[in-house]
């Protein structure tokens, strides 16, 4: 049976291939940290984590930060993920995708996958 984000009926095998096309592609404008980041965020959201969980790994295994308390208190997943924002749109305007896109809403930081139309 394949795995759906139910919010927005993509198939998890769809949102994996596009997080790779992303990636993988040399006008996605992001540094290596944002890149880890975007990976991070999706096969996380993907796996089922909350907010909670994926901020804290994400503060944890992509930014090396570590304690509990430090990590609720600082704000580098937040503020990484506002600019890798800005780079996934710059990206999806300039390429003019049709199909799976991965979009960074700014109430939080999980991934939406949503087929353009």
């Amino acid at each position: 049976m394949e795995q759906t984000n139910v919010a927005i009926g993509v198939p998890a095998e769809d949102a994996i291939k596009e997080l790779d096309r992303v990636l993988a592609d040399p006008s996605f404008n992001a540094t290596e940290t944002q890149r880890s980041l975007l990976r991070y965020l999706c096969e996380w959201t993907l796996a089922g984590w909350d907010e909670t969980r994926v901020t804290h790994g994400a503060a944890k295994e992509v930014f090396g930060r570590s304690g509990s308390n430090a990590v609720e208190d600082d704000p580098i997943v937040r503020i990484e993920t506002a600019r890798l924002r800005v780079r996934l749109a710059q990206f999806y305007t300039l390429t003019r995708w049709e199909g799976v896109t991965i979009e960074l809403p700014k109430t939080q930081p999980l991934p939406l996958f949503k087929r353009s139309e």
